[in-house]
């Protein structure tokens, strides 16, 4: 009899619960395998261009590694069965930028990174610019306007998550557009 379980160490709330199992059982990391993805791609709903998921995986978990650790990575069951554009937008709405959100709590810059949404030029803020075709948005509202003064207030952003995502945004995570 093999009893198979799986368990996302990075939840920290199960850390008692994860020590226990680890003394009683033995372990296999399984980290992402972008390569499962490697001849699954999703038209752009122009039909101009395929998104190729492999790719896709790989740029997003780079970037997350790099920026927050690499137990954090995206899994490949994300894309598993995507195969329209429609499919690729809900994901990207109601699982992955919902989990990113959880990952970089309150950095939306962050998140802005993981998914190449930054420019190199400087906002009037001071801070990177949101590319054109930016995922995740921004607007700095006028301070004084806003709030009748702007004494004691300085800029700031204020981020907006969409409710539809251009297919040319998701290219470019990993073609750098």
């Amino acid at each position: 009899l093999h009893v198979i379980g799986t368990m996302n160490t990075a939840d920290r709330s199960i850390a008692l619960l994860d020590t226990a199992l680890r003394r009683r059982f033995e372990f296999r990391e399984l980290m992402p395998r972008p390569e499962l993805l490697e001849k699954q791609t999703v038209p752009t709903p122009d039909g101009a261009n395929n998104i190729n998921l492999e790719k896709l995986l790989e740029a997003i978990n780079d970037r997350i590694e790099f920026l927050y650790d690499r137990d954090h990575q995206i899994g490949h069951a994300y894309f598993m069965g995507v195969n329209s554009y429609d499919q690729l937008e809900r994901v990207f709405l109601n699982k992955i930028i919902p989990l990113l959100q959880e990952y970089f709590y309150n950095d939306w810059e962050k998140i802005q990174m993981v998914f190449g949404d930054l420019d190199e030029q400087a906002d009037i803020d001071g801070r990177p610019k949101a590319k054109e075709n930016a995922i995740i948005g921004y607007r700095i509202p006028k301070v004084g306007a806003l709030l009748g003064t702007s004494e004691g207030y300085t800029t700031r952003r204020l981020y907006e998550v969409p409710d539809q995502i251009e297919s040319e945004s998701i290219l470019k995570i990993y073609n750098g557009l």
